[in-house]
């Protein structure tokens, strides 16, 4: 037999936010942002996207982005409890 249990609290200690997580949040945001720039530019300049292409893509990424942080703060607000504070 399997041991579900702990394979699912790996994956769930693996994407949830603790200190070590947060305190590279901010550099993990910055090389994501940076790759997916580098990304673009290099389509552009191997002349395989057109710029407007590539800006596009930028775009329909970002309200991509944008769609999902929404949903996930609707859904963090909605089914977390109300009084989370530790005093």
């Amino acid at each position: 037999m399997c041991c579900w249990p702990q394979a699912l609290e790996h994956a769930r200690r693996a994407t949830t936010a603790d200190p070590l997580q947060e305190r590279f949040h901010r550099a993990l945001i910055a090389a994501s942002v940076s790759m997916v720039c580098l990304i673009g530019v290099s389509r552009v300049l191997l002349q395989v996207h057109y710029a407007s292409d590539v800006l596009g893509g930028f775009a329909s990424g970002a309200v991509w982005l944008v769609a999902c942080i929404a949903m996930a703060e609707h859904w963090h607000h909605r089914h977390m409890p109300a009084n989370t504070n530790r005093n």
